[in-house]
């Protein structure tokens, strides 16, 4: 894969993160909406929207990620695609998929809370089992979102792979299948029509 291409990939991933990154920032905003002065806070409710609504995004990210560089790849001669531009793709999404983020978007919605209700002069009164809970779903959907964008990924990029190398194979094969019908002779054209070599591959033997 030249240059060219990779830094194509490399400019559309970015641009899918950038995206995927505002909407993570928007999703805060329609939960916070349930902190309401003078009312309780329903906080079990609001994290576990958070974390659908987050986990939702993180699936819909992977789905453009693995389409955006399949387009790209799939557009590419089968002698352009290569291990070592597998390897690089790879690290590119290990760069741009990290379940730190989403924790630590968790720990940010947590903090938002806080200072939504401190502006109308309350203080939240967490109960410990729900913010736990709720962190170990984060930490799952993160890591296990993450893991398999990864590896829908790696698994596309391995069929392209196996695919390009067949290709690459076949049409070897049909070269030097289609030389061996022709040698080359002392004639007027200098090259002749090996009969022998039709013969085999028509009856599974020579002519003689």
């Amino acid at each position: 894969m030249n240059e060219k291409s990779l830094d194509a990939i490399r400019k559309a991933i970015k641009f899918k993160y950038d995206g995927h990154i505002g909407k993570l920032l928007s999703i805060p905003n329609a939960h916070l909406q349930k902190v309401v002065p003078n009312q309780g806070i329903p906080s079990d409710d609001i994290l576990k929207g958070f974390n659908r609504d987050s986990g939702k995004e993180l699936q819909r990210y992977g789905e453009e990620l693995l389409n955006e560089i399949s387009r790209i790849i799939e557009k590419l001669k089968p002698t352009d695609f290569s291990e070592t531009d597998k390897i690089s793709i790879m690290e590119m999404v290990k760069e741009h998929c990290k379940p730190e983020l989403y924790l630590k978007r968790y720990e940010i919605m947590l903090k938002s809370i806080e200072r939504k209700l401190f502006s109308y002069g309350g203080k939240v009164n967490w109960v410990e089992n729900i913010i736990s809970l709720n962190k170990a779903l984060c930490e799952s959907y993160a890591r296990n979102g993450t893991n398999r964008i990864k590896s829908r990924i790696e698994n596309e990029l391995d069929c392209l792979l196996e695919g390009y190398r067949s290709q690459t194979e076949t049409s070897k094969s049909k070269v030097a299948e289609t030389n061996d019908y022709f040698e080359l002779k002392p004639n007027f054209y200098g090259l002749g029509i090996n009969l022998n070599a039709i013969f085999a591959k028509i009856f599974g033997k020579k002519k003689t």
